[in-house]
């Protein structure tokens, strides 16, 4: 196991100390999701899906208890291992060590929420036409984008919109940190 797992293991403990001291601290998924949740756009049974899941450490946990069964895909061995190890015991997880393209093209599965937290220099020219492929109508998908692009949002939306095989029925803006923000994606319910 390489020493960059227990240190972002050692972070996730250290946020969720604070966060069970103080009380109502939610981080910027967990706010995204009740907004969501009020209008009522989120799935009422969830088929997700993470095709860049890293340890597992850090989206996850914000939605985990609300998923019937969850995909995770990681190409990075030592990663990987520190993924299976944080999910080795949850029947809800399935963990695949391939790359996340490879597994798109492969895979009978479909979601309704989706969270790409992929690297910030990412084209997502290539990457979004096979998984809109895997998105149910009325999916959710959340997208990491550069903060800078959000001064932009709306040549996002029209992008978004043009690799899509549907027009998203909505896409707004969330701000997740200092560095990045999410594009909220939601597919029409009858598509």
């Amino acid at each position: 196991m390489d020493l960059r797992y227990y240190r972002e293991r050692a972070k996730v403990e250290l946020i969720k100390l604070v966060k069970n001291n103080i009380g109502r601290l939610f981080t910027p998924l967990e706010t995204l999701l009740m907004t969501l949740e009020s209008q009522k756009l989120l799935p009422s049974t969830w088929k997700a899906f993470e095709p860049f899941g890293g340890y597992g450490l850090w989206t996850v946990p914000d939605y985990i208890d609300r998923v019937q069964s969850l995909d995770i895909v990681e190409l990075d061995d030592r990663i990987y291992k520190g993924l299976v190890k944080t999910y080795k015991n949850n029947p809800r997880v399935n963990t695949y060590h391939c790359d996340c393209m490879k597994f798109m093209s492969e895979t009978t599965n479909s979601y309704n929420f989706v969270i790409v937290d992929c690297p910030l220099n990412m084209s997502y020219k290539s990457f979004l036409p096979p998984l809109f492929k895997l998105l149910e109508p009325g999916a959710v998908m959340l997208l990491t984008l550069p903060l800078s692009t959000f001064v932009h949002f709306d040549d996002v939306s029209v992008g978004l919109t043009r690799l899509s095989p549907v027009p998203p029925a909505l896409i707004f803006p969330w701000a997740r940190n200092v560095d990045a923000g999410f594009a909220a994606v939601i597919m029409p319910q009858d598509c």
